[in-house]
């Protein structure tokens, strides 16, 4: 056991000694190509008030803009749903400069932010108005 012991050490260290043993390229690094996206599935609670609200975060890890697809889910029947979105973060990003995209009835929609966003941590914050439940789908992509 001991002679074996031995015999890999001597092993090893003619590993590590060895030049060419464990030749590696050094991996260029493309920032610019590094997008993060982010889905996901709420489902907001009636009669939305402070309450009520959700948060969803996400992060972004360099400048850029940032694109947000969604889809809302609600029962027949629920009367002038829409739900508000908006950010918490370092910079009010959504639609022109207003801080709140209202989405009425069922469908999808997107929308592209209209500043580029400096890295850190954002959230869209949404507000269910209807007297139903009502199920947001949605896809984040960032930089």
């Amino acid at each position: 056991m001991k002679k074996l012991a031995v015999a890999l050490t001597i092993f090893a260290v003619s590993l590590v000694g060895s030049s060419s043993a464990f030749a590696t390229e050094p991996v260029a690094e493309s920032k610019a190509s590094v997008t993060a996206v982010n889905s996901f599935s709420q489902t907001l609670a009636p009669n939305g008030k402070s309450g009520y609200t959700e948060l969803y975060e996400f992060y972004v890890i360099q400048q850029g803009n940032v694109t947000v697809d969604l889809t809302q889910q609600s029962t027949a029947g629920a009367d002038g749903s829409y739900v508000i979105l908006s950010n918490y973060g370092p910079d009010q990003w959504v639609s022109s400069g207003n801080p709140a995209v209202f989405f009425t009835g069922n469908g999808s929609f997107s929308f592209t932010t209209t500043k580029i966003l400096q890295p850190g941590h954002y959230a869209l914050k949404m507000t269910n108005r209807t007297n139903s439940k009502v199920t947001v789908n949605g896809t984040i992509t960032s930089p």
